[in-house]
């Protein structure tokens, strides 16, 4: 998987790409309000979920209740959590 980050002055654009498509991607809001890691709008994240900073969710993946994605970590499609 092949991801791009574009950063503007007042918003934050993210994307992947997956079999040359592009992705939108956002910041994951985590259940203690901190600010999480990178998810692909075509995700499945659980919102009990944890997605540290610096961690990347791409399309397709399903992150289920209570799981925890370690900074650095980069799941990719058909990846189960």
């Amino acid at each position: 998987m092949e991801m791009y980050l574009l950063w503007g002055v007042h918003m934050e654009q993210s994307y992947f790409i997956e079999n040359g498509r592009k992705v939108p991607g956002y910041r994951w809001k985590n259940p203690d309000g901190s600010q999480g890691g990178l998810v692909a709008k075509t995700a499945r994240v659980d919102p009990s979920a944890t997605i540290e900073l610096h961690a990347f969710v791409g399309p397709a993946v399903v992150v289920g209740a209570g799981q925890v994605v370690k900074a650095g970590e980069v799941l990719e499609a058909a990846t189960k959590k």
